[in-house]
């Protein structure tokens, strides 16, 4: 596969690796605990630990960083590149606990992630948070728009842009209106008016 293609093109082969071990899958969905920060891919299953993916034209230290970031919610956190990763960064995975994916037509697990029940950051997963948050994307149709993994910088495309552009025409009707009776009124997939309120002006958004 071409090294200079784009981290959105490999999101098919991810979507549907997940797709095929019964997860439903969300792109470009906020970190609830790490202020602005996008994941690129998100499987979400019932009852299991979600799988999050990040994306990358190749197997940089950023992408490490990345992954290793996924691993506040998640055991299950991947780096994903069409390249093949060098043995440093297979070092770096192994050490931090992150997997490591290939993705070309379809998609290779060069490395497993450990799974433990603190993550190398010496905290707790936050999965079952996280997990329960997905739900609600689900729930808010998150998984069902066209939103494609490894395209943060799109303008007004996600999740978070459609709640944005929902509480903008309220405020426009009710402008005094609070983020309580934003979070009661507007449809959104919010855990709370506040989870609501850091994401969309973290992002700029309202």
């Amino acid at each position: 596969m071409d090294r200079r293609m784009r981290e959105a093109e490999l999101y098919p082969a991810v979507k549907m690796w997940l797709e095929a071990a019964g997860y439903a899958v969300m792109a470009e969905i906020p970190c609830p605990y790490a202020g602005a920060s996008l994941m690129d891919v998100v499987g979400w299953r019932e009852g299991r630990y979600p799988v999050v993916v990040e994306l990358k034209t190749s197997f940089t230290k950023m992408l490490g960083y990345q992954a290793h970031h996924g691993l506040i919610v998640t055991p299950f956190s991947y780096a994903a590149a069409p390249t093949k990763p060098r043995d440093g960064f297979l070092v770096r995975a192994r050490r931090f606990g992150f997997g490591v994916l290939r993705v070309n037509s379809g998609v290779e697990v060069v490395q497993k992630p450990r799974i433990h029940t603190r993550n190398s950051m010496g905290g707790y997963y936050y999965h079952k948070k996280f997990q329960a948050e997905c739900r609600e994307y689900i729930a808010g149709g998150a998984a069902e728009e066209e939103t494609i993994g490894g395209m943060p910088n799109m303008a007004g495309v996600g999740p978070a842009h459609t709640v944005a552009q929902r509480v903008n025409e309220y405020r426009e009707i009710n402008p005094q209106a609070s983020w309580q009776e934003l979070f009661e009124r507007v449809p959104n997939h919010y855990a709370n008016h506040n989870s609501m309120r850091g994401a969309l002006r973290s992002r700029g958004l309202v």
